[in-house]
């Protein structure tokens, strides 16, 4: 697990999804209108656009606009393939170039390649929810602070830099109110 930074003298993980990469920084412009939250009026949901970078450089792009009501859908692009992954319906379809294309420029993206798709388990939230929850009750492993700290400095990054015009956030600098409530909390 790669380290982001220290908070209070603790050790901060984030972003560790697919490349391994903790989140270093966030762009986020956010939809203008907040959605109706079960948990009552009093909390908001927001809806719009984030961008979160990792120290290397890789980049993750979400599209959670309140347009976008159906479905839940995750595409990895990668220099050589991609990973289309319907999450609801419980399928994968992964696209790579052909073994001798590779070295090709990433402008020649119609080469010949490789398809394989397969059924995967569909996702449910609710489950891993009350999972995490139950652990914690129980004195059980579960994702640990650090990584709550690292999904929470996010979210509040998402909305510093929306509310700053979509700059770039850091994570770790001095760009986040550690004194602010937030609506959603």
């Amino acid at each position: 697990m790669t380290t982001l930074t220290k908070v209070a003298g603790v050790e901060i993980h984030t972003g560790h999804f697919i490349g391994g990469e903790p989140v270093r920084s966030v762009q986020a412009w956010l939809d203008g209108e907040t959605q109706p939250n079960p948990r009552g009026p009093e909390f908001e949901d927001r809806s719009g656009r984030i961008l979160a970078w990792s120290r290397a450089g890789l980049a993750m792009y979400m599209d959670l606009t309140a347009a976008a009501g159906h479905g839940l859908n995750v595409v990895y692009i990668c220099r050589n393939g991609q990973v289309m992954v319907d999450e609801l319906e419980g399928w994968v379809r992964v696209t790579a170039r052909k073994t001798e294309h590779r070295g090709l420029p990433t402008t020649r993206y119609g080469m010949p390649h490789d398809v394989h798709e397969e059924r995967v388990p569909p996702a449910d939230v609710v489950v891993p929810t009350v999972g995490v929850w139950s652990a914690m009750l129980e004195g059980r492993p579960f994702p640990d602070h650090a990584t709550g700290y690292g999904a929470l400095a996010a979210l509040v990054a998402a909305h510093v830099s929306h509310e700053a015009g979509g700059r770039e956030v850091a994570l770790d600098g001095n760009d986040l109110p550690r004194e602010r409530r937030f609506s959603w909390a």
